[in-house]
């Protein structure tokens, strides 16, 4: 006898998230009073034709583990100076994202752009951002949104990336991203900082001061330990985000557990 589970992940996925297979998933009431469903998924995938007689779905647990971050800190006071989707004039998705409720990392990457392509303005900074979601959503990669959860530009000005990424991580969550290449580095929210860091070997005041600010934020939120906080070489093979700010990752995991222990 074959078996089948399905985590509450890949439930989530088939119902509506980036599956390849969601529109042929359907769940229907079977024995409501035994709050039982019938799941009809397509044939082909089984592609051995071992059609397992009994499906077990595991739909997790709804409770999350103690809390690895006890702090006062006020992540609503940065959580409110992000901009908003609707403000840099975001496109629509063209799917919908897993909603991870237990982030395990925050992953930093640099745009390896020119430093000063916003020149530090909200203009500039929403300008980029947009241009940013064009390529990632364009015909060289066709992804379905933007594919950081939030970008940090060289003024100081924190943008919120993926859709629905702000509300989520106000709620503790993280939105699904396709930034790190690996589904834990995906499954965790991916901060982008405007500038080449291969190239440029010092970032902005202004900017590492708001990646400080992020990054605490997201600890306390989400539940995320700093020593957690990784560049995107830690899950892929890749120069992001370049060799300076890699090196100052040690220093940004002291500097935010200094904010959250004040």
């Amino acid at each position: 006898m074959a078996w089948l589970k399905l985590t509450s992940e890949a439930l989530y996925l088939m119902k509506g998230g980036t599956n390849l297979f969601i529109d042929k998933v359907d769940l229907r009431d079977h024995n409501s009073e035994q709050e039982e469903l019938i799941l009809d998924v397509p044939r082909k995938w089984f592609q051995r034709g071992d059609i397992p007689k009994t499906m077990v779905i595991d739909v997790g647990s709804t409770e999350k583990p103690e809390k690895i971050i006890d702090t006062a800190f006020d992540s609503a006071a940065v959580f409110s100076k992000v901009v908003k989707r609707a403000d840099w004039q975001a496109a629509a998705p063209t799917s919908r994202f897993e909603i991870v409720d237990r982030p395990n990392f925050i992953v930093i990457h640099h745009t390896d752009d020119a430093n000063n392509s916003s020149n530090g303005t909200l203009e500039g900074a929403k300008t980029i951002t947009k241009g940013i979601q064009g390529f990632h959503m364009g015909s060289e990669r066709r992804w379905s949104d933007i594919g950081y959860n939030f970008l940090n530009t060289i003024g100081g000005t924190l943008l919120e990336g993926r859709s629905d990424s702000l509300a989520e991580a106000i709620k503790g969550n993280s939105v699904r991203g396709a930034h790190a290449a690996t589904d834990n580095g995906n499954r965790s929210p991916g901060v982008a900082n405007e500038g080449n860091f291969s190239v440029n070997k010092t970032m902005p005041n202004e900017q590492w001061e708001s990646l400080v600010d992020l990054c605490a934020a997201l600890c306390a939120s989400c539940d995320i330990d700093p020593a957690n906080i990784k560049g995107h070489r830690d899950f892929v093979s890749t120069t992001c985000p370049g060799d300076w700010l890699y090196q100052q990752l040690p220093r940004l995991r002291d500097r935010v557990a200094q904010r959250l222990a004040q």
